[in-house]
């Protein structure tokens, strides 16, 4: 098989199995078991659990990526790119409970230094490329001149990080999507004035 497609299944499985028992309880061989490999072989696409764990935040951050760059294919308006980068993420978390899990971890917020820094990149990123959607939408008089970008990006970045929280804390039971489209138009309301 292909060697980048062995390692998307590997990273897939490593979430689905982050998203049952949690980061630290992700083990090589349960790994392996998923994707019907020997554990061993598991050391030809990755070293260990660190560089596992490391390209599953790497990914997060292509799908985040992806995410931004489709909305500007979708639609040039701000408001409904924001939309559609909501509703895309809202499915990337209800389709993954473990990444959520992953990116909240203990390990993210104490241990690894290199996890922890990644981690920090992908909500860095994440938050100015909606700042820079913000400025869009205050530049094309979507939203007031009076609103701040980087306070707008917060509390947009926090309606997503909440509903990923409630959906990983709940092993995925919690649908919070509903309500978080209810938020989101009431955030829009409330930018448009």
């Amino acid at each position: 098989m292909d060697t980048e497609i062995r390692r998307e299944q590997i990273i897939s499985a490593a979430l689905g199995l982050i998203g049952e028992k949690g980061l630290r309880n992700l083990r090589m061989p349960d790994i392996a078991q998923k994707v019907d490999l020997v554990p061993s072989a598991l050391y030809r696409h990755f070293s260990g659990k660190q560089e596992l764990v490391l390209a599953i935040v790497d990914s997060i951050r292509a799908s985040l990526e992806k995410h931004l760059a489709r909305s500007g294919e979708e639609t040039p308006d701000p408001l409904e790119r924001l939309e559609f980068i909501m509703d895309e993420h809202l499915k990337m978390i209800g389709g993954s409970p473990g990444m959520p899990l992953l990116v909240l971890s203990e390990d993210a917020a104490f241990g690894d230094p290199k996890m922890r820094r990644r981690v920090l990149e992908i909500h860095e990123f994440f938050r100015k490329a909606v700042a820079d959607i913000m400025k869009e939408a205050i530049k094309t008089g979507r939203v007031g001149p009076d609103t701040d970008p980087g306070e707008a990006a917060l509390v947009f970045v926090s309606l997503i990080q909440h509903t990923a929280v409630m959906t990983a804390i709940s092993g995925g039971d919690v649908h919070l999507g509903p309500l978080a489209g209810k938020a989101w138009r009431k955030y829009v309301k409330d930018l448009v004035g």
